[in-house]
């Protein structure tokens, strides 16, 4: 919430009334208060207040390819839980008229955790990533979920705090991936991951 109040005083010699006004609305929620006094020493006053709203970034289409190693167990009939880390580079579809987003090129380090199902293809994947922007001014921390199959998982994005220039973002985008477990073992994985808008809102 932005509230400001600012008082001014001053003797202004004139030969008319002072003009007398008593409120303007300026866009992005600011609100501005004035009034002048009709005599010739004019006592002014402004008030401001209103709320400051965030701004919404559309990056635009997203989209990433990875690799990752972990651990993968039997725990049942045909059933496996990966847990490991991917690493992988975002780049950025940009829309028209806008220029290089610090997204474009980012840096994505991810825990993550994916219980597979061998017969039915089916997947539940959850983590979280740590993403460095390509203009260095800080980290963007977020997490994952989805569900679905090997082929296609689709779940929510979510931006749940950064530092630097990204500090208080927030927001959530679909996205959905894909995931292949390596057959000759090692733990190893390799996939993408494609977010149709990604978006987030700074402070």
């Amino acid at each position: 919430m932005l509230g400001v109040w600012f008082y001014m005083q001053r003797r202004i010699i004139h030969k008319k009334p002072c003009l007398t006004a008593r409120s303007l609305f300026i866009k992005g929620g600011i609100h501005t208060f004035y009034d002048v006094s009709q005599n010739h020493g004019c006592h002014i006053g402004f008030l401001f207040s209103g709320t400051a709203f965030g701004a919404t970034i559309e990056l635009g289409n997203g989209m990433t390819s990875w690799l990752g190693k972990g651990e993968a167990h039997e725990i049942g009939n045909e059933r496996v839980l990966f847990h490991g880390e991917i690493n992988g580079v975002m780049f950025i579809q940009k829309r028209e008229k806008t220029g290089r987003t610090p997204m474009q090129a980012a840096k994505m380090h991810c825990p993550v955790t994916m219980n597979l199902d061998k017969k039915t293809n089916e997947r539940i994947s959850q983590g979280f990533c740590v993403i460095t922007p390509n203009d260095s001014t800080g980290k963007v921390y977020t997490s994952f979920q989805c569900s679905g199959s090997t082929e296609e998982c689709q779940g929510e994005w979510t931006h749940i705090e950064g530092t630097g220039g990204y500090a208080g973002i927030s927001g959530t985008t679909n996205y959905r991936s894909r995931v292949d477990l390596s057959s000759e073992g090692g733990g190893l994985i390799s996939g993408y991951a494609v977010w149709p808008n990604l978006t987030y809102t700074l402070p």
